[in-house]
């Protein structure tokens, strides 16, 4: 009996781009999905934050207002790829829910073009404890806000049927001056 033949084995193909890659960051290498990052999250692993500005390039922290908002959330910049191109997000985070995300992405909206509320991962949330993107454009947002105080506002004087119908500018009863009577058709 002859053996079969031995194939070669398979080259793997590559492609060279010109140019050098732009730089990476260290936390945003590519790593298999564990079994953790597969199983179905519960409402409490929910994290939602505010992705305020997407661009091909770096987003430069002397462009980003600097908000007293800053100081309550994180804000940083993560980098990911979308149809090929690489492409920088700056999002604020981290919260529980989607309707207080919500609220201060509606406040937000006077600052940036289009903030929009995204779900992350915790995996997200831990490789960016510790960093932060510091702004240094002046917004005038002091971070202190004069107090706002909401009341009812004040009612109409009291007015009665009898104050309507009594002789209120020298008007008689049905809005006639005293003294004139009403034309006859007849006339």
């Amino acid at each position: 009996m002859i053996a079969p033949p031995l194939t070669p084995p398979a080259t793997r193909q590559f492609e060279v781009l010109p140019g050098p890659l732009p730089p990476v960051d260290a936390t945003q290498t590519l790593r298999p999905l564990d079994l953790p990052d597969l199983q179905e999250e519960t409402e409490t692993d929910k994290l939602f934050v505010i992705q305020l500005a997407l661009a091909e390039s770096e987003i430069d922290e002397d462009h980003i207002p600097n908000l007293a908002i800053f100081n309550e959330y994180r804000l940083y910049s993560v980098m990911g790829q979308d149809s090929g191109k690489i492409m920088h997000a700056l999002r604020l985070g981290f919260f529980h829910d989607r309707a207080p995300a919500e609220a201060v992405a509606g406040y937000l909206g006077c600052f940036f073009e289009k903030p929009a509320v995204k779900r992350v991962s915790e995996a997200e949330r831990k490789r960016f404890a510790d960093r932060r993107v510091a702004p240094t454009k002046d917004s005038g947002d002091s971070g202190t806000h004069a107090a706002i105080e909401l009341r009812s506002p004040t009612s109409a004087p009291p007015t009665s049927l009898e104050e309507l119908r009594g002789d209120a500018g020298g008007k008689g009863s049905h809005g006639r001056r005293k003294g004139h009577k009403r034309a006859s058709a007849g006339r």
